[in-house]
């Protein structure tokens, strides 16, 4: 108990490690078996550790500390990590820790949080397949160290921890994905997200207030993601689900919105490019404003053919852009929602061939101070 003791070598293919004491290693090869207790194994400076195989047990209560390199390709026969009952794997500062194989670290429903703590190098080294972190009550990830996807795709999913405080370098290589799929992920003023692959957002909030540049498409598909930094998303942005929003003005060339909306924040996204909204959707625009520098094409209404904003939502066309409308749709805020926006200032061309409705009753108040074209 509160022991600390070493061993050159150290081999845990069946059975339980189990105590209190800190048992430091040169060498640590763990196949099969578990670990458990409240002790501590650590791989000393230059070091080695390694998981492998399908037979491998969990981490319950006992902590991992890696000052070394450590090559986790381990699993259970579920192709679950599992990290439960408080336990945690910290890699320190002068830690490498490569992630071999799409793995998913959870700690099942009652058997508390587990906690992936990194302050060194992080790589997902391999598989093209999915590697989680989290999701019900799942394994904690934080950084504060660097996380490099260079293969396949990493993503953070909710845990027992409401919000993680992400400060860390996140570097996402080309063809790999780093996403956010659950619970409160806020990448903070120290942090950087970069890179020539893509960051989505597929569940929960994703918070950017440090530098975002990756090169890759960003594609939000449920969830929020919400931009309290400026950014550039250079490759473009995807909306199919979920919404975007945040404080602060960002821009990009391209935006094709299929489903989802802009919400929240009273920041604004401005499409330099071409935008399109199209499908049997709301449209939803609200505390945000959506601008439009280039050729922006409306054809999206729901089924009631509405498009709905609310609550300060707004659209801005400005100088020298150009906005096509080709649905016939009540661009309308229910009740009780607040006002919402249309500023045009460059050229809006309607060419539907019925009715298209600004206003009436709380609807969308439309300004224009640029160019109406009613060509249909």
């Amino acid at each position: 108990t509160g022991t600390t003791f070493g061993v050159g070598h150290l081999t845990l293919n069946g059975g339980t490690i189990s105590g209190a004491g800190t048992l430091q290693t040169l060498d640590f090869n763990w196949t099969t078996g578990s670990l458990s207790g409240s002790g501590t194994i650590e791989i000393v400076s230059g070091g080695t550790g390694s998981t492998s195989g399908t037979f491998l047990g969990g981490v319950d209560g006992f902590d991992i500390v890696n000052r070394g390199v450590f090559n986790w390709g381990g699993m259970n026969g579920s192709g679950q990590a599992l990290v439960r009952l408080g336990s945690h794997f910290i890699n320190t500062s002068t830690g490498t820790f490569n992630l071999l194989v799409d793995a998913w670290f959870v700690a099942p429903g009652g058997q508390g949080d587990g906690y992936f703590d990194n302050s060194g190098i992080f790589r997902k080294t391999a598989g093209a397949g999915v590697a989680l972190f989290g999701q019900g009550q799942g394994v904690a990830f934080t950084n504060n160290g660097t996380v490099e996807v260079q293969s396949g795709t990493l993503q953070f999913g909710s845990s027992l921890v409401a919000n993680i405080n992400q400060s860390g370098t996140f570097l996402i290589s080309s063809g790999a994905v780093f996403s956010v799929v659950g619970g409160g992920h806020t990448f903070t003023g120290a942090s950087s997200v970069s890179g020539a692959g893509a960051f989505r957002v597929g569940g929960g909030t994703a918070t950017i207030a440090g530098s975002f540049t990756p090169a890759g498409a960003l594609n939000v598909s449920g969830g929020a993601l919400l931009f309290n930094s400026a950014a550039t998303v250079s490759g473009g942005i995807n909306l199919t689900g979920g919404s975007i929003g945040g404080s602060a003005d960002s821009t990009t060339p391209t935006l094709d919105w299929t489903g989802g909306g802009f919400a929240n924040g009273g920041g604004s996204l401005t499409v330099t490019g071409t935008g399109t909204v199209s499908g049997t959707q709301n449209g939803n625009i609200a505390t945000f404003n959506l601008r439009n520098a280039g050729t922006f094409n409306w054809s999206a209404k729901n089924a009631s053919d509405q498009v709905v904003w609310h609550n300060g939502g707004r659209f801005t066309n400005q100088a020298g852009a150009i906005f096509n409308l080709t649905a016939d749709a009540w661009f309308d805020t229910p009740g009780g929602q607040g006002d919402s926006y249309f500023d045009n200032a460059g050229t809006f061309v309607k060419s539907g061939a019925g009715t298209t409705l600004f206003g009436q009753g709380q609807g969308v108040a439309f300004t224009n101070t640029g160019t109406v074209e009613v060509q249909s």
